[in-house]
């Protein structure tokens, strides 16, 4: 919080705080504080910690953080919840670059992330190590809101021919100039 709060790093636009141990209630004071200063932040890391879809949640509906056009969640105990609060989410539309690689987002949890309204920001977008299956895949496939999506990394998921197919004759995903969907079924 004391960073945040810091009257010498308020023009702060990129904070990479990975591997740290911050837990949700680190990230949730933050969140609640009414002193943060740091308001121009773009890049957020908080990849490799001990976050859940508690705070994270949180994070993605802070008008505190509405700026932001790169997250990283990577290694936390994201999903579902998460993917929920996005679809929720108000504020969370200026992204660019997602990345909540080795999440626990699943079938269900894909469904209420198409519905957030900032997808069609996207540019990148990282669900490696997460849970989808071939009726996850079908959902991502059928999204109209990805126009925008460059680069998509959907490697260690759980699908298969069925999804890779759907992948490739999706017209949503034709504006794709990378795809990793390795370590796959």
């Amino acid at each position: 919080r004391v960073l945040f709060e810091s009257p010498i790093l308020e023009n702060m636009e990129e904070l990479g705080l990975g591997i740290n141990f911050i837990a949700d209630d680190g990230l949730l004071a933050v969140i609640r504080s009414q002193d943060v200063r740091m308001k121009n932040l773009k890049v957020l890391r908080l990849n490799d910690n001990r976050l859940t879809d508690v705070s994270v949640g949180e994070l993605v509906k802070s008008p505190l953080f509405s700026g932001i056009e790169h997250l990283n969640i990577e290694y936390n105990k994201v999903g579902n919840a998460t993917a929920k609060a996005l679809a929720e989410s108000e504020t969370f539309m200026k992204l660019k670059i997602l990345n909540i690689e080795r999440g626990y987002i699943d079938d269900e949890g894909i469904g209420d992330f198409l519905k957030w309204r900032g997808l069609g920001g996207l540019v990148e977008l990282n669900l490696s190590s997460n849970k989808l299956t071939d009726a996850g895949i079908k959902q991502l496939a059928a999204a109209e809101n990805l126009k925008s999506l460059r680069i998509l990394r959907l490697s260690c998921n759980l699908f298969g021919d069925e999804g890779a197919l759907l992948l490739a004759e999706s017209p949503s995903l034709s504006r794709l100039t990378h795809l990793y969907v390795g370590r796959n079924n």
